[in-house]
């Protein structure tokens, strides 16, 4: 249980007296923008990877670079974006999980200004530079055009913040760090049901132990040996394939307005798979029917920005199934011209065609036209991408045992974003002193 003391006296961001006020550079070093020299046997930690209050291990890959003349992050760093459109002032933390999973051979990309705490609590001095307050500050210092803005590291170094005892500094981490945890766990649970339902979908349609067929035959066009009475057919002829909205700048909007609807784009996907509940907002006139989706519809990004090997570039052919927050009131989003709806044709499909994409990816992304751009050739797509079509007794036996397991996935999706909210609300409270702990 916690008890907190609310701190009515205090004006907007005026901070107790007894509160200490240096710059970031008395209490902390600060290393501007560590580089990795070429070599081997390192991991990136990208300016993509650092999203909010949490590094997503995914976006980590592995480089080459040489260990002379590199910083290798150590747990408790804080790392800040310190550029790129959006992204800007964004804070991860170097967590002891994190630099036990890479063998602490974890370096930035350097683009990434790394804080290493001294004389404050680190994972205080992580919640209180993750505040909207800090984010706003650095936006506002922020140089050069649209899509290559930047800050410089001595205006982190420079940044004036403020902060209680350190026991207190102890209590705020703690109650900021119990929601993070959950939220972990969650995330946690979610990446082992997806493992445990791809294995599932290659039991039954790579490994064919469920086929009760004695005899394969071998299908040239998947080149592979299929039990004898299974289909094989064009994805277009399983299901519909429509191209979101190609939408204007004015018309994304920050936050959810009258009017607006949830915009589902290319920052929805996971890299190998699956749905990231970070939300846009669109609000047009120009919407048709064909431009919105439901909750539990399948979707597939079509375009891939960036060269050699960029994270974004990697969502190419990324199929997911989408997720509504719990307090949206519409029952429909908009998606955009970056995304492919798919409305297989029996409902039976949909989760046998998530798991069919995402184990097929490689092959899906054979599929793309372009040089720097590479988008999906759909026409191509549709009638030269085939699909393995399993007898329909075989798919609903598949769906009685993987339907749970999708739902608790959506549940958790949804208590993460609950918790994130509640941890969202509570951060600036805690973090300039207008709730104190008094017990936990």
């Amino acid at each position: 249980m916690f008890k907190f003391k609310l701190e009515t006296e205090l004006k907007k961001m005026e901070i107790p007296k007894v509160w200490v006020i240096k710059k970031i550079k008395e209490v902390a070093e600060v290393f501007k923008n560590p580089h990795c020299p070429p070599g081997k046997n390192t991991y990136s930690l990208t300016q993509r990877a650092i999203m909010d209050f949490s590094i997503l291990k995914n976006e980590i890959r592995e480089v080459n670079t040489n260990k002379r003349n590199v910083m290798f992050l150590k747990r408790d760093d804080i790392v800040i974006n310190s550029q790129g459109e959006g992204t800007l002032g964004r804070c991860g933390f170097i967590s002891e999980d994190l630099i036990e999973t890479y063998n602490d051979k974890l370096v930035s990309d350097g683009l990434i200004t790394v804080v290493r705490s001294r004389e404050i609590n680190a994972k205080y001095l992580y919640y209180l530079l993750s505040s909207n307050f800090y984010r706003e500050y650095i936006d506002s210092r922020k140089v050069g055009s649209t899509g290559q803005t930047s800050i410089s590291p001595d205006e982190i170094m420079n940044l004036t913040i403020f902060f209680p005892s350190i026991k207190d500094q102890l209590l705020v981490a703690s109650i900021l760090s119990f929601f993070d945890d959950l939220i972990s766990n969650k995330k946690k649970q979610n990446e082992i049901l997806e493992k445990t339902a791809m294995s599932i979908f290659k039991n039954y349609f790579v490994d064919f132990n469920q086929s009760n067929e004695g005899k394969f035959v071998h299908n040239e066009e998947l080149e592979m040996e299929i039990p004898e009475n299974w289909e094989v057919k064009p994805i277009g002829k399983i299901a519909t394939l429509e191209n979101g909205i190609p939408y204007s700048g004015e018309e994304k909007v920050k936050k959810n307005v009258e009017g607006s609807y949830i915009f589902i784009t290319l920052n929805n996907a996971v890299e190998g798979g699956g749905f990231k509940t970070e939300y846009s907002w669109i609000k047009s006139d120009r919407l048709k029917d064909s431009h919105f989706l439901y909750e539990g519809d399948l979707i597939i990004t079509n375009v891939h920005f960036g060269v050699g090997g960029s994270a974004i570039g990697r969502l190419l052919a990324t199929p997911a199934l989408v997720n509504f927050p719990e307090d949206y009131k519409q029952e429909r989003g908009v998606y955009s011209m970056d995304i492919t709806k798919f409305s297989p044709f029996e409902k039976e499909y949909k989760p046998y065609l998530y798991l069919y994409l995402k184990f097929t990816k490689e092959d899906s992304v054979s599929f793309s036209t372009g040089t720097s751009i590479l988008h999906l050739d759909i026409e191509n797509f549709k009638q030269n991408k085939m699909v393995l079509c399993p007898p329909k007794k075989i798919l609903e036996k598949f769906n009685s045992i993987i339907q749970p397991i999708f739902q608790k996935i959506v549940i958790n999706q949804k208590q993460i974003m609950t918790l994130t909210d509640i941890r969202d609300t509570f951060l600036p409270f805690l973090v300039f002193g207008k709730l104190k702990v008094e017990e936990i």
